[in-house]
């Protein structure tokens, strides 16, 4: 079962990329690369960019790593893939 879910209370969903002097660049999110709940053998995923070239899913535990970690991974956008301090 998959859910789009509506993203409209935010008041503005962007996305990082990196711009082409290396820095990070915010743009708005396309409709297809709102993220999608879903569920993989009953425990739920979340696809991010489910319409781009690279989606990307994961479930609750590597979410929550991922958010134990926004710091370091920010760190990494931030400097284009310097070591972590």
């Amino acid at each position: 079962m998959q859910v789009r879910v509506n993203y409209s209370h935010m008041s503005e969903v962007t996305r990082t990329d990196i711009s082409e002097n290396g820095t990070p660049a915010q743009q708005p999110m396309s409709e297809s690369s709102i993220p999608v709940i879903s569920d993989y053998q009953g425990k739920p995923t979340i696809l991010l960019n489910p319409g781009g070239r690279y989606p990307f899913s994961m479930g609750m535990a590597k979410a929550r790593m991922v958010l134990n970690n926004v710091r370091y991974i920010q760190h990494f956008v931030d400097t284009n893939g310097a070591a972590v301090e």
